[in-house]
């Protein structure tokens, strides 16, 4: 039995590629409506956490950066 390939879903860029697949599949009749509603709340889900972990990373590089500045001035 082969082993079944995950997805790398992990840039708002993978996630664009990943609906364009599920809508093209949803259109030709290939996959449930069910089953591609659930991708597509799935897909918002990872959205939101991608976009979250970014805003976060790039406000502690903001605050080290802050921090740093301070001390230098000091």
């Amino acid at each position: 039995m082969a082993k079944a390939r995950g997805l790398s879903l992990k840039s708002l860029s993978d996630l664009r590629r990943f609906v364009g697949k599920i809508a093209n599949e949803l259109y030709r009749d290939e996959i449930d409506v069910n089953k591609a509603k659930a991708l597509g709340y799935l897909t918002n889900v990872l959205k939101d956490i991608i976009t979250d972990e970014d805003l976060e990373q790039r406000l502690e590089a903001m605050e080290r950066a802050l921090k740093i500045q301070r001390s230098d001035n000091k």
